[in-house]
């Protein structure tokens, strides 16, 4: 642990507070049309994460939220762009650091052209902690083509699991 003994203050949550949210009343059959024509307009579409920018999907959803709760939909999309806008954190696990990934990497690249018999050579497997990294790695679409490509060799050398 990062810091043994330090105690966690955990959040109290008051039933009461559930009781001010707002929720959409399921037993008016117009408002759950309208609810479940958005869903078959947009079942077969790609939900992309909000920070890949606009798209139809979203705009779908938040104009018929919109209607049916009766919001305004111009304050909605103004919310929407918000996110769009907002940074995003690529976190790494529990005691993971993005130099260990790298000198993985590097030892990996290295291993590929070492002059060592086979037998000699370094073992080319992956922890299961570094290919959840590289995993990651390749899912966000703001890394450029060489951290991807090490992650993808990464990998490519995790052992193969059981069955």
């Amino acid at each position: 642990m990062r810091n043994p003994g330090k105690k966690l203050a955990f959040p109290n949550y008051s039933p009461d507070t559930l009781k001010t949210i707002r929720l959409p009343d399921l037993s008016d059959n117009i408002l759950v049309d309208k609810l479940a024509a958005c869903w078959e307009r947009s079942r077969d579409m790609e939900v992309p994460q909000y920070r890949d920018g606009e798209c139809e999907v979203h705009r779908l959803w938040d104009e018929a939220v919109a209607e049916v709760m009766g919001w305004d939909a111009v304050e909605l999309q103004r919310l929407r762009h918000l996110l769009h806008e907002e940074p995003h954190v690529r976190g790494l696990g529990y005691e993971q650091y993005a130099d260990e990934i790298e000198k993985q990497q590097e030892i990996a690249k290295n291993a590929e052209g070492s002059a060592l018999p086979p037998t000699k050579a370094p073992k080319k497997t992956t922890s299961p902690r570094a290919a959840c990294a590289a995993s990651q790695v390749l899912r966000d679409g703001r890394t450029s083509k060489a951290p991807k490509s090490a992650a993808g060799s990464t990998l490519s050398q995790k052992n193969p699991e059981k069955r």
